[in-house]
């Protein structure tokens, strides 16, 4: 019963905001309309606008800023990484915020969103984040009031900044990042990375699923600690280190160590009670999760759930595996793979209900002899032969509508076309479809599944309903209003 009051209560109110958003916007100044008929100034987030400036902040609009000396505003600079900063006769901004304690006039750009004015040093994000210290209960109240013309715009979105430390040493931009230091004090966007050793802070590499690498922009080490942007991790520096990149999961930046087997994603060491873990398959076509093997079972790291997860016992722990071709692995007599799935609702409940990455086992009669005969279009896939049977082994992946990893090809006719003709992605779906590409018989040895909460559909039409009702009445009633 106090859950239902609780759901009706909230209800209630963000029908109430929606109906008067909609019957008085004359209280707000449409972001459309400031982007259309408002001064862009020279590229940046800010608009002149009937005597006013305002500033982008995206997710939310345009903010008023009042507190602006129109005459004297201007940009710090007129480079792209400026563009969230102004200044006036008497103010440093970070978008529509003012920073306390910089001199406007002696404030310069130190690069990668610092700024300073020789005494004080700030950091602002070049993009906007939600405002962490608005809940919920405090956006509706301050959105009701706004909705009223009784109240400012709630900042429900903010471009994030922090001061650094005061210090005697001016602070420099390292590593064309952002990072920080005036030598003593080491600072990555903003904040603070604990006992880093600026002179010796390097970036660890970054490898990439097709083999690429590259500078991280997040993982660092300075020869005794490791960092993830400015948290130090419980691992000791070590040459080995490097940032694995999965393709189609970027927001999930791996550190392995392979020195003694320890991941971590982001700041989250994997438990060690596991460890050694090793690195399953780095490609990502097929799959949703980055596996790792370990001497009791695979694992993976559940993003809903945020821990580390148990997929099944290790299939591969015995005999002689290879990565024959990417996400298919051979020990000479079985062949097992992974594969990607997903699950959607109904029309009751839609939206994405789970993904996996499933390991299977090829269940179809074959020798010990594979005979890889050739690359289809460089790396859409590769055409392999076992005794007299075919197979399509597919890299394009479930982002290019191809669901299965391994299809069988039915005659020497297709494969020879596969190899030797420009094939394109559409055509490959299309021999899919057509079933000129024959899906295999398999057997699933284990999953790893991430599970989505359920939708709230319902919740919203309902909401949506009761913010009409209440709008027709309200609207009744400043129709009556009026004539009285």
């Amino acid at each position: 019963m106090k859950r239902l009051k609780w759901f009706l209560g909230v209800v209630i109110i963000l029908s109430l905001v929606l109906a008067i958003n909609m019957l008085l916007p004359a209280a707000m100044t449409s972001s459309s309309r400031i982007d259309r008929d408002g001064e862009r100034i020279e590229g940046s987030i800010y608009t002149r606008y009937q005597d006013h400036i305002y500033a982008s902040v995206p997710s939310n609009g345009a903010y008023r800023m009042d507190q602006v000396d129109v005459a004297s505003f201007r940009l710090i600079s007129n480079d792209f990484q400026s563009r969230q900063f102004a200044v006036d006769q008497h103010h440093v901004y970070c978008a529509n915020l003012s920073l306390p304690k910089l001199n406007p006039i002696r404030t310069r750009h130190l690069g990668y969103g610092y700024l300073s004015d020789g005494q004080h040093t700030f950091y602002c994000a070049s993009q906007s984040e939600p405002n962490a210290k608005l809940g919920p209960v405090n956006y509706l109240f301050q959105q009701l009031l706004y909705s009223m013309a009784l109240g400012a715009k709630p900042q429900n979105y903010i471009y994030p900044w922090f001061e650094l430390e005061s210090s005697p040493q001016p602070y420099q931009v390292l590593l064309d990042t952002q990072i920080a230091s005036n030598g003593t004090m080491t600072y990555f966007a903003g904040q603070q990375m604990p006992q880093a050793q600026s002179a010796t802070l390097r970036k660890l590499p970054k490898y990439f699923s097709d083999g690429d690498q590259r500078e991280s922009d997040e993982y660092f080490a300075d020869g005794q600690h490791v960092y993830y942007q400015h948290q130090r991790l419980e691992i000791k520096d070590q040459p080995e280190l490097y940032q694995l990149e999965v393709e189609g999961l970027s927001l999930q930046p791996y550190l392995i160590a392979p020195l003694h087997g320890d991941v971590y994603l982001r700041e989250i060491a994997f438990n060690r009670k596991h460890a050694p873990y090793r690195l399953l398959s780095a490609a990502g076509s097929h799959v949703a999760h980055v596996l790792f093997a370990s001497a009791d079972g695979i694992y993976f790291y559940n993003t809903e759930a945020k821990a580390l997860q148990r997929a099944g016992d290790h299939p591969m722990q015995k005999g002689q595996w290879t990565e024959m071709a990417p996400s298919i692995f051979t020990d000479g007599k079985r062949i097992v793979y992974l594969e990607y799935a997903d699950r959607w609702g109904n029309n009751r409940s839609p939206g994405l209900k789970a993904r996996s990455t499933h390991l299977y086992q090829l269940d179809e009669a074959t020798s010990s002899t594979w005979q890889k005969l050739g690359d289809v279009d460089a790396n859409f896939g590769q055409v392999w032969k076992n005794g007299d049977a075919l197979y399509y082994f597919d890299q394009l992946g479930n982002g290019q509508q191809i669901l299965q990893t391994i299809y069988r090809i039915p005659d020497r006719t297709l494969a020879n076309q596969l190899i030797t003709t420009e094939q394109g992605s559409n055509n490959i779906r299309r021999l899919v479809e057509d079933k000129q590409l024959i899906p295999v018989q398999k057997t699933k040895l284990l999953s790893a599944t991430t599970r989505y909460t359920r939708s709230y559909y319902g919740v919203f039409i309902a909401i949506g309903g009761f913010g009409l009702l209440l709008m027709f009445i309200l609207y009744i009633y400043r129709r009556r209003s009026s004539t009285t």
